[in-house]
């Protein structure tokens, strides 16, 4: 297992502190090329409703992402000496500038924290059962060795709506959390992994959040590209997973 390269979004906040810390830790290992990225919204967004336009608006804007590439190329250097480190400033919608630049640069993962940096001693990994959940989880084991953590796997299972539950039942229900173990069980069994599988009804951000704080996580592991129907539910919930964690998310 090697992170090639590692995708560290930078807001300057106490967040991107945390993030700076966790993306360290995890690069050094493997000498991985960090990039830092601070995406700027649009002139629109940046004047917050200003009646600045035309050429002043667009000097006033100018300077202003001068000073952002400058604060980016100030931010953290001492702390990585010795890594390959690239500064990247972009325009647009932040979370798709920062998704389309992690496929991009095929980065290997992409640090999102949300709270400070503390040592790793228990990984929650969120798994999905789709077909990327098996390289998922063999990274995440291996991941979590590298490091001495305990590794813990959450899978949320759905809850059905009033319209819904006019079709399936609660047997139906049961049938489904059956199924979710099942499946647990066999790839755990194939990749030969050791971990305790949790496993709750509800919205996956919540689950997740509860989870972590549940079994004291320090860390979550989210899959990016994933897709598998009524059991398939990472990747449509990833944003809200990032924003509700108690504690850093790495998507993987």
């Amino acid at each position: 297992m090697r992170l090639a390269k590692i995708l560290l979004p930078i807001d300057f906040s106490e967040r991107s502190i945390a993030a700076a810390n966790y993306a360290h830790a995890l690069a050094m290992p493997f000498t991985s090329e960090v990039i830092m990225v601070h995406v700027v919204r649009p002139l629109d967004y940046a004047m917050g409703g200003a009646e600045l336009t035309g050429a002043v608006g667009s000097e006033w804007y100018a300077t202003r992402l001068d000073d952002w590439k400058s604060q980016l190329d100030k931010f953290q250097v001492k702390e990585f000496e010795g890594l390959p480190v690239r500064r990247v400033v972009l325009e647009g919608n932040p979370s798709e500038e920062i998704v389309a630049l992690a496929q991009q640069e095929q980065c290997s993962l992409i640090v999102m924290p949300t709270h400070g940096y503390g040592p790793f001693r228990r990984f929650l990994c969120a798994v999905d059962f789709g077909p990327q959940s098996e390289a998922m989880l063999l990274w995440a084991s291996k991941f979590a060795q590298g490091y001495g953590a305990t590794l813990h796997l959450v899978h949320a299972l759905p809850t059905l709506s009033s319209g819904e539950a006019r079709y399936l039942d609660e047997e139906i229900q049961v049938s489904i959390a059956r199924q979710a173990r099942a499946q647990a069980s066999k790839l755990l069994g194939h990749l030969q992994i050791e971990g305790e599988v949790i496993m709750e009804h509800g919205d996956p951000s919540q689950v997740v959040h509860d989870t972590a704080r549940t079994v004291g996580a320090d860390l979550v592991l989210i899959g990016r590209h994933v897709n598998a129907g009524i059991l398939g539910r990472l990747r449509t919930h990833a944003y809200a997973i990032v924003r509700e964690s108690p504690v850093p998310v790495i998507s993987i």
